[in-house]
């Protein structure tokens, strides 16, 4: 039993067009979670000092984050960040 060239054609297709639309999926996905509104608290550990900033998710980097009004915080050894749930 042979499948028809067309058929088989049509499926490949079928499935890449199914790969594109998953690859756009979950590129729109991780865009909009790196662009969610977080609260960042800076606490001194020394102190027990917190500051609380607002950021973008994507914004916030391993010992460093860009707020939304554009300040570049940068934490010192003795400082821990600790993320919050998202700000509506």
């Amino acid at each position: 039993m042979s499948i028809p060239p067309g058929l088989l054609r049509g499926l490949a297709y079928g499935f890449v067009g199914l790969m594109v639309l998953g690859t756009a999926a979950l590129l729109i996905q991780r865009w909009d979670h790196a662009r969610e509104r977080v609260i960042v608290e800076v606490v001194n550990a020394n102190t027990g000092q917190v500051s609380i900033y607002q950021a973008r998710r994507g914004d916030v980097r391993d010992r460093s984050f860009v707020t939304l009004d554009g300040q570049r915080v940068t934490l010192a050894d003795v400082e821990r960040l600790v993320l919050r749930a998202s700000v509506p």
